[in-house]
């Protein structure tokens, strides 16, 4: 389970970095191959020596967090898609308004 966790967070890191680089195909792979493993992890029964499973909640954490920064950085990108799209929408109306006159 903590190799599964591991390399969640490093896949999500990955996320990260191609969320900042505006790559948002690969992000989509990226998140897509995450998804399989957190699935796998589902399937997973807890550690019980309290050690690992307190290493097991630290990295849950700190996933949840990463994903959390994720879901806000998503939502940024798609409000300004939404500007974006207005402003062209905006823009063509005003074309098309003069150009029939």
């Amino acid at each position: 389970m903590l190799i599964l966790l591991e390399k969640a967070l490093e896949l999500s890191e990955k996320i990260s970095e191609q969320m900042t680089a505006d790559n948002w195909e690969s992000v989509e792979l990226l998140q897509q191959e995450r998804e399989q493993l957190l699935n796998k992890l589902a399937q997973t029964e807890l550690p019980t020596n309290p050690s690992e499973l307190e290493t097991v909640n630290r990295l849950s954490d700190a996933l949840q967090k990463i994903t959390k920064q994720h879901m806000q950085s998503s939502n940024t990108k798609k409000q300004l898609l939404l500007d974006q799209i207005k402003g062209s929408n905006k823009s063509k109306k005003m074309r098309a308004a003069y150009s029939t006159k």
